[in-house]
């Protein structure tokens, strides 16, 4: 049981170890932020009135835009691969809408 925690604390330090690139965030009811990463991968946090939820990928960089590799999810929405840079933050889409948004602006985080 120890060693099965001790490896999963470990694993999840190294997941965590590459210097992060910027972070954006989104708040609403619900909130994700998400981290991107010099090698390619995020980390992304979702959190809403009951739970919270730790998600992981990679991405890449062409032009302006960021290209998911893995699925992202704002609750039971999936955030769509396509993400546009923009100098005011990070846009994107979902699928389906949440309350009536289909899209937003992910601010940049300090």
């Amino acid at each position: 049981m120890i060693l099965s925690v001790s490896l999963t604390f470990s694993y999840v330090y190294i997941r965590d170890l590459p210097p992060v690139l910027f972070t954006v965030e989104y708040a609403w009811d619900k909130e994700i932020e998400i981290d991107f990463r010099e090698n390619h991968t995020f980390k992304a946090i979702y959190r809403d009135l009951v739970n919270s939820s730790i998600f992981y990928g990679s991405y890449s960089l062409e032009d302006s835009m960021i290209i998911l590799r893995d699925d992202l999810f704002f609750g039971i929405s999936e955030i769509k691969d396509t993400l546009f840079i923009m100098d005011e933050g990070v846009a994107f889409q979902l699928d389906p809408p949440v309350h009536g948004i289909s899209h937003g602006m992910m601010t940049y985080k300090e």
